[in-house]
């Protein structure tokens, strides 16, 4: 290979790897303060919160007193307004013929704020199957129920709701939204999203310290990095080049039959 066109691979080559790193970097997803999440409604930019507290119920009244279930954990809920005691927020906001998004408030301290959409489903993907038969009410005061409009399609699972000792699921069902007792239902698995979880405020303070702390030299640059690693890959070029160099062979005097000295 021409030393000209090793070079220029080699370039090419620490360009890329330095343009990787980047764009690792700015891949990393981070848990959002106030600030950031109030500037980035006033964009009307889309904001999404994670559940990583137990027991984090979607209340159906900002003071938080009328909860209508309990969302699952390390999902996700796209964030429609919000205030330090409480957000309004939508789950499972994503458009399914078989769910439909239900909006409601969530205690502020119990969400996780991300700006970087799920990757996948918002939530968990659950029609539970009947192993009974049971009462389908419509509220969670359990003063009456209906019958689905269609007694034979699946119930697609939000999230569990606490009455005391007893557990219910809210479901929806031949289009309507209700509980079911948790016991007319096999056992519910529900996984974790595939997501990773976001780095919280200390994490995030810990690396922006390490980062101010690498700017003081000459690498803080992305650039300088990649000015570093093709001068040294020039240097090594050229170095392998010298060494393996045809060396000249040395002609005889005038008068001389010898043949031509060679260092080979």
């Amino acid at each position: 290979m021409k030393p000209r066109i090793l070079i220029a691979a080699l370039l090419f080559f620490a360009a890329t790897i330095s343009y990787t790193g980047v764009r690792a970097n700015a891949a990393a997803v981070y848990a959002l303060n106030e600030t950031e999440v109030t500037s980035l409604l006033d964009a009307d930019a889309e904001v999404y919160a994670r559940i990583f507290s137990e027991n984090t119920a979607l209340c159906a009244d900002e003071r938080l007193t009328d909860a209508i279930f309990v969302l699952p954990l390390t999902y996700y809920v796209k964030v429609t307004a919000y205030s330090p005691e409480s957000c309004r927020v939508a789950y499972c906001y994503e458009d399914y013929d078989y769910a439909r998004s239900v909006y409601g408030y969530v205690s502020t301290a119990l969400l996780t704020f991300v700006a970087a959409p799920p990757t996948g489903r918002s939530f968990p993907n659950i029609f539970p199957e009947f192993e009974g038969n049971g009462t389908f009410y419509k509220n969670n005061r359990f003063e009456t129920y209906y019958a689905a409009s269609d007694p034979y399609a699946d119930a697609f699972f939000y999230g569990y709701y606490h009455r005391g000792a007893e557990k219910y699921c809210y479901v929806l069902r031949g289009g309507k939204f209700g509980y079911y007792s948790a016991d007319v239902f096999g056992r519910i698995e529900v996984p974790p999203h595939a997501d990773p979880k976001p780095l919280e405020k200390s994490a995030r303070e810990s690396e922006s310290a390490a980062e101010t702390s690498e700017k003081s030299g000459f690498f803080a640059s992305d650039v300088n990095k990649v000015i570093f690693i093709a001068v040294t890959c020039v240097i090594a070029v050229s170095a392998v080049y010298l060494v393996f160099l045809p060396k000249k062979r040395s002609e005889p005097l005038p008068g001389e039959d010898e043949e031509f000295e060679t260092d080979e």
